[in-house]
């Protein structure tokens, strides 16, 4: 999703900048938000060059060519910078965090709507026209496009983001995510940017029965945020330095946590450690996943 983030981001800062210096700006806005080393590439002297920061077009064609066409094979998931709410805006977590998209029925909607503006069902379920707001809430609404809600969906999103209601992490993580009654630990995974393998690769493997229309709706949701506002749930056989790991991590402070109506804790961890990403590269590299 890089290059189509960073050809939104050119667009964006058009008119900030003139000429070479904008492009070195966004070059180097966009490397330091992906956490990405400086590539070199040879100039025609043969010497080693960085970036080419004429202009915003070549600068986008530049970081396309930085991308593997053919990624590693093995199951692999890499460190990313997560947007998460600040601290500020969302006090309490339970109040901004709702159910998976699927198992939300109208009344759950409105009521979590309602439950705080900046709510995420408002990106994970958004509406083709403005939706219900009291008091003063619709002033920290963007104006939505009717009939778009896809569209909205990035409006809203841009909009937490330039409001500091959401931030991007400092640092690339794996996150530890855990779901606990009392002492007893519902599930706990892992939180990555997953590198996509063909299908014939059997390292990732598919959900049966898929219909087109969740799939496509999913689809055009990302596309349109340039964010992905719900995980995709992989399910692997563990038992390894990667579980082993996400167990010592999950006995220390949490990164944040919350406790949901239903009683259930919901706890994150961030792993920056080179050497338990090292692990835990070496570990999935041998295993298989299913959707």
């Amino acid at each position: 999703s890089r290059p189509e983030r960073l050809t939104r981001s050119a667009a964006t800062r058009r008119c900030d900048l003139p000429g070479a210096p904008r492009a070195q700006t966004l070059a180097s806005d966009l490397l330091t938000r992906f956490a990405l080393p400086v590539p070199r590439h040879p100039g025609s002297d043969g010497a080693s060059r960085g970036p080419p920061y004429h202009d915003e077009l070549t600068l986008v064609r530049w970081f396309r060519s930085t991308i593997p066409t053919s990624p590693p094979r093995g199951l692999r998931l890499r460190p990313f910078r997560a947007v998460r709410y600040t601290a500020a805006a969302a006090p309490d977590l339970a109040a901004v965090i709702a159910p998976p998209y699927d198992v939300i029925d109208d009344d759950q909607r409105l009521e979590l709507e309602a439950r705080a503006p900046y709510n995420v069902v408002r990106l994970i379920l958004p509406r083709e026209a403005t939706p219900p707001a009291a008091g003063g809430e619709q002033a920290r609404l963007p104006a939505l496009v009717h009939g778009d809600r896809y569209a909205n969906a990035s409006a809203i999103f841009d909009r937490w983001l330039d409001d500091g209601v959401l931030a991007a992490d400092g640092a690339p993580a794996l996150y530890v995510y855990q779901q606990r009654r009392a002492s007893t630990v519902l599930q706990r995974g892992l939180f990555g940017a997953v590198v996509w393998q063909p299908l014939d690769a059997g390292v990732i493997l598919p959900h049966e029965n898929v219909r087109p229309g969740p799939v496509e709706d999913r689809l055009a949701l990302m596309r349109a945020m340039q964010a992905n506002p719900e995980p995709i749930f992989l399910l692997y056989d563990g038992g390894g330095a990667a579980s082993e790991i996400g167990a010592a991590v999950a006995m220390t402070q949490p990164l944040t946590s919350t406790r949901t109506d239903d009683g259930i804790d919901h706890e994150l961890w961030a792993i920056t450690a080179t050497a338990d990403l090292a692990r835990i590269d070496a570990d999935l590299a041998t295993r298989t996943a299913m959707i």
